[in-house]
């Protein structure tokens, strides 16, 4: 039935596993660097520590850079599914075809908004597509959406500030480049751990309306 949505639980499960590991390669790559930091304002400062502490910060950058894709496909998969589902229940008046949940990440400019958009409509439409749901509990508020994408916004914007500072060996341009960068990546947790939230929500909300439609598929009330 074109109405009837598609399973997105294990997705949903998938993509909250790779953000949670998102989110600790975060805070073990600033811990890496803010021990750098500590290295270098040190006494006990040599070439060949330093050298370690590059490989050793450079590593934990390597494994970052791995979590961050996967949780990024994971969630997006996840994200798709979601807004797909909306497009397969009648009633529903989506402003986007559901291609761009996840065609709006990779397309400069637009993606400064329009997943953001995206995944509020999909939090917002799939409590209305939930019969009463809405007129007995009241919309939940968007609050957890708004403060994920600004968290996001806030940590890339760091994260760009902080890879044009300290190229060369200048060290007081190399602390500054680790100061700013561990402020990004606290956005950077916050963002992955609200992401995680986020997902669970909206997962709630589907798993209501998976319910309901087994509810009402007579096929499911057959005795064979």
């Amino acid at each position: 039935m074109e109405n009837t949505i598609l399973p997105n639980q294990e997705r949903a499960r998938h993509a909250m596993v790779a953000l949670g590991v998102c989110a600790m390669t975060i805070m073990m790559a600033a811990g890496a660097q803010l021990w750098q930091a500590d290295l270098i304002t040190s006494e006990e400062l040599t070439i060949e520590l330093a050298e370690q502490s590059d490989n050793i910060v450079r590593a934990f950058a390597g494994l970052y850079l791995i979590s961050l894709i996967v949780g990024a496909v994971f969630f997006i998969r996840w994200s798709r599914r979601a807004y797909a589902n909306l497009h397969r229940l009648e009633k529903s008046m989506l402003s986007y075809q559901e291609g761009w949940a996840a065609g709006a990440w990779f397309v400069p400019i637009l993606n400064l908004g329009r997943p953001y958009s995206i995944l509020r409509e999909t939090w917002r439409e799939m409590q209305y597509a939930i019969p009463n749901k809405v007129e007995t509990e009241g919309e939940k508020s968007a609050g957890l959406v708004n403060a994920w994408w600004t968290c996001w916004l806030i940590y890339n914007l760091g994260s760009q500030i902080a890879s044009r500072i300290g190229r060369d060996t200048n060290l007081e341009d190399l602390l500054a480049r680790i100061k700013y960068s561990t402020y990004a990546d606290v956005f950077g947790i916050a963002a992955a751990v609200l992401a995680i939230l986020m997902v669970r929500q909206i997962s709630q909300f589907e798993q209501e309306l998976e319910s309901l439609q087994r509810i009402d598929d007579p096929s499911e009330h057959l005795v064979v």
